[in-house]
């Protein structure tokens, strides 16, 4: 059976969305301006780059503090644990995925999965198909609502502007979901267009654009999109305990489209976004005989804003996300042989989606002292996932049947200033139809050193409720069968990190140590006679992480370092714990050597760990190198793949089978060119 099928160019169904943007502002007298685009002598070359301080670079470096108290404050005053990455760093350092970018943020690992997804490890937790991160496209929340998944290979890398990661629940602001961290992916914002094209390894070719224009005065359009077409590399699988060994093509296909519409006036910011995405990954299931399968992935997300002050103290903000977001399988010889399987949601995914609404105010009450107080309602539902037979017509039967959940928040959060002492207190009340009701508190305390240092005390809870997968999930065969567990409760992380940065004109040091206390954490389990889902007893991780980023004129240097104390340790009640490694490390460098001549590396390495039966999976170093040559309209780039030709493995971490995953062969290759008009 020819399992591979490339993403359609047809399927897109947020153009309704789309279009609907592009007719909204179709009326408007402002089209009958000639858009405004920069020019290219207008631009800032890379090289201009490297004529800012790591100050100035990162005097932002934050997450979304507008959001939080409506006052920004530099990385040292930040009131949690944040790394942020430039996108232009990370590519220029030979990180082509936005997988790369996140892997490369200290205390995240990314791994394969057999099935052809991936997961997220975050201070050495994940889960295949619920991940435990809040992934927030800018500021809107976008996962599955049966899987979890989210969107890695959906995003179009050109209009990617920089990435921050907190490591820990966050913040009360920010919603549920973010039990060991937040991904926010932030896009672009100043006016450029840029057109993408690379060719590597595996045959691969991958097409992306991004342009922002200016319609009129203060009206601004965004289109960004990516296209990706392999044969991919050839992935090897194997089951320790059966001897059970497999190996497939595993091409990631994908296309995505990106839009966005903004009207800023003096006092209030509309901001329309509609995103829409399809990736295909090749992969096995059954990891009793490794069935050859391929996993398909649909997103569309539609989501509005409204930003409006009614005075210098008084900002209130609206909101509204629709975010439909499903997968589906099809499988060789499943449920038996000569039967081309195929799990998916009926009435073609149109019932599987997220819909948030929420409105919150921000009150600056004096110089010193800020109030936020928001609600916020999300309708989560799915459809019938149903299994059949492609070739034979036949339904075999529903493994997850129709649902749906409602969740309910209320938070508040006050932030204030004495002298160098900055301290927020906030909570968070949420309500789930399903998995109940819990308060969750976060106390945060920054004391100002001086204008270079501070140290941070930081307390925070995060909550996530099961999701339809895990309570409600059927599937006979293989043996065993997979079975939800309709009694979950909902799980929460309590998390206390203690923090020292420094930052100067020319770097940024931040060591911190983390405590994290799991309550109720569902896990998945094999119990030999079929693998389900439970509450874990609760069990405990601590470790330490370092970010180090400093730089010149002629360089920028990035070094990460995280300890996990549990890793690769046995123990009862924390069933990841083995398969979590216990240091992690990435260097990374960019070098301007003169004129247009760029060079850059990353080096990302990753300990051992433990597979289900306790066999070694060794540890891995992944170098890239790269080399740029950058005018002011256009760039040229070369980079080379794992160059030390290291076998990238990991185990399947929730197969819970001796199973793992070598996902690379050899050196890749990879040669791009980059136009700005």
């Amino acid at each position: 059976m020819k399992l591979k099928k490339k993403p359609s160019l047809s399927y897109y169904p947020c153009f309704p969305y789309i279009a609907f943007l592009l007719l909204t502002i179709g009326p408007l007298p402002i089209l009958s301006a000639k858009a405004e685009l920069i020019n290219a002598s207008e631009k800032t070359a890379l090289t201009d780059l490297f004529d800012l301080s790591i100050d100035e670079l990162l005097s932002n470096m934050m997450v979304s503090i507008s959001e939080a108290s409506d006052r920004e404050k530099s990385i040292l005053q930040t009131p949690a644990i944040v790394s942020r990455y430039e996108a232009v760093d990370l590519l220029g350092m030979g990180l082509r995925t936005l997988k790369d970018f996140l892997s490369f943020v200290p205390g995240i690992v990314w791994d394969e999965g057999a099935f052809g997804n991936g997961q997220l490890m975050v201070r050495g937790i994940s889960e295949n198909f619920a991940q435990k991160v809040l992934f927030m496209l800018d500021d809107v929340p976008y996962w599955q609502p049966v899987h979890s998944a989210i969107p890695l290979l959906g995003i179009p890398l050109d209009a990617i502007d920089h990435i921050e990661v907190i490591r820990g629940p966050g913040l009360a602001t920010q919603g549920s979901g973010a039990t060991t961290g937040v991904i926010k992916i932030v896009t672009k914002d100043h006016l450029t267009k840029d057109i993408r094209l690379q060719l590597g390894s595996d045959d691969l070719v991958n097409l992306g654009g991004f342009a922002k224009m200016t319609i009129a005065p203060g009206h601004s359009l965004v289109l960004s999109a990516e296209y990706q077409d392999e044969d991919g590399f050839n992935a090897q699988y194997e089951n320790i305990d059966l001897g059970v060994q497999s190996e497939n093509k595993r091409a990631q296909d994908f296309n995505s489209l990106l839009a966005r519409y903004e009207w800023e006036t003096d006092n209030s910011l509309l901001n329309v976004t509609a995103h829409s995405y399809e990736s295909q990954v090749n992969g096995v299931n059954n990891p009793s005989s490794l069935l050859p399968n391929q996993l398909t992935y649909r997103g569309d997300l539609f989501a509005l804003s409204y930003d409006k002050y009614w005075s210098s103290d008084l900002l209130l903000t609206m909101y509204s996300d629709y975010n439909k977001h499903f997968l589906s399988f099809d499988i060789q010889d499943f449920p038996f042989a000569g039967s081309q399987g195929r799990i998916k949601f009926s009435d073609s995914g149109n019932k599987n989606f997220r819909w948030r609404s929420g409105a919150r105010v921000a009150w600056t009450l004096n110089d010193n002292m800020n109030w936020v107080l928001g609600y916020e309602y999300e309708h989560r539902e799915t459809g019938d996932y149903e299994i059949s037979s492609v070739n034979l017509g036949v339904l075999f039967g529903v493994a997850i049947q129709a649902d749906q959940a409602n969740e309910q928040s209320i938070y508040s959060q006050l932030d204030w200033s004495i002298g160098d002492w900055r301290s927020i207190l906030g909570v968070r009340y949420v309500n789930n139809n399903n998995a109940g009701e819990e308060y969750l508190p976060q106390v945060s305390v920054v004391y100002s050193i001086d204008e270079k240092q501070s140290i941070k005390a930081l307390y925070s809870v995060g909550f996530n409720a099961p999701n339809f997968f895990q309570t409600s999930i059927l599937i006979p065969n293989p043996p065993p069968p997979t079975v939800g567990n309709p009694k979950l409760d909902a799980e929460k992380v309590g998390s206390i990190d203690l923090s020292y940065t420094h930052l100067d004109l020319n770097s940024l040091f931040v060591f911190n140590i983390y405590y994290l206390e799991a309550i109720n954490f569902v896990q998945r389990v094999n119990t030999g006679t079929e693998v389900t889902f439970r509450n874990s007893l609760d069990f405990d991780r601590w470790g330490y992480e370092v970010d180090y980023q400093a730089g010149s004129k002629k360089s920028r240097y990035f070094i990460n370092l995280s300890y996990h104390h549990q890793g690769r340790r046995i123990i009862e009640d924390d069933i990841q714990a083995r398969s979590a490694p216990r240091y992690t490390a990435s260097v990374g460098a960019r070098y301007h050597i003169s004129g247009p001549h760029f060079v850059g590396s990353s080096w990302r390495f990753v300990d051992e760990r433990l597979s289900e039966n306790t066999s070694d999976i060794e540890e891995y170093h992944w170098l890239n190198l790269q080399y740029q040559y950058v005018k002011r309209s256009w760039e040229a780039y070369f980079n080379i793949e794992n160059a030390f030709d290291d076998d990238i493995t990991n185990p399947d971490v929730d197969s819970n089978t001796t199973q793992v995953l070598r996902h690379h062969e050899g050196r890749g290759y990879m040669a791009g060119f980059l136009w700005h008009f």
